[in-house]
């Protein structure tokens, strides 16, 4: 199990990756056919819900969520985590990724607009009394962490749900705020919900996907304003 939750904390990274991607709606997408090479390409009709087109370029904005467990074993790896921060935020400001031994390993455009939020692990166990789930109901449920670590030189008791940052702004600084929130110690609920807790965090309330005991999401609620608009979200 430790192992297994090691790979969960490193593999958020690759939600650079998702964030960073526009959608593409199912029916904008021209049906592909056996014609030949010789065939002639579809007529470009205009978008339409049955002929579909592809989803402008990046806006350069990323919303950015991280899960991070905080179940009773991991707290070398979250002191790991947070020390990659860092690299992550020079990353996304500068367009630059840096390997071991200052090698230059991708370059991209930077992103000129982020936000940032936490959740963690801890979705409960069901209403059901089991050791390490000291709220069996829902735990912290998916909602965005706004408490800060104090036990750490500089951070404050609260932050807002999510932390945003622009090229002005000191990459060391909204690295080292994001630690303070990202830093979520190991009370919670053994049994971890790793995807759920994402996905609740960011399914708006009127969405027909439900949670365990019929719960919805929050990402028209409590967590709004987190995921902004994309050109292909109408």
């Amino acid at each position: 199990m430790r192992e297994a939750n090691r790979h969960w904390i490193i593999a958020l990274a690759a939600l650079l990756a998702l964030g960073s991607t526009q959608c593409t709606r199912s029916h904008d997408l021209h049906p592909v056919t056996d014609a030949g090479p010789d065939a002639a390409a579809p007529r470009d009709t205009g978008p339409s819900e049955a002929g579909p087109r592809a989803c402008p370029p990046s806006t350069g904005k990323l919303d950015l969520l991280l899960l991070v467990d905080n179940s009773g074993s991991m707290i070398e790896e979250q002191n790991s985590f947070g020390r990659q921060l860092s690299r992550l935020v020079d990353a996304l400001a500068s367009g630059t990724i840096v390997g071991t031994g200052g090698t230059i390993l991708r370059t991209t455009t930077p992103v000129r607009s982020v936000q940032v939020g936490v959740v963690d692990s801890d979705l409960g166990s069901g209403a059901h009394l089991v050791p390490t789930c000291y709220r069996s109901d829902f735990g912290d449920d998916g909602i965005l962490r706004t408490q800060g670590n104090t036990t750490f030189i500089g951070c404050s008791a609260t932050y807002p749900s999510f932390l945003e940052f622009s090229p002005s702004d000191s990459p060391e600084y909204l690295s080292g705020e994001l630690n303070c929130v990202a830093s979520v110690g190991t009370s919670g609920c053994g049994f971890e919900q790793h995807l759920d807790a994402m996905l609740k965090a960011v399914t708006p309330s009127t969405s027909s996907t439900t949670f365990v005991m019929g719960t919805r999401g929050h990402g028209d609620v409590e967590n709004a304003g987190f995921l902004r608009p994309t050109p292909c979200s109408a």
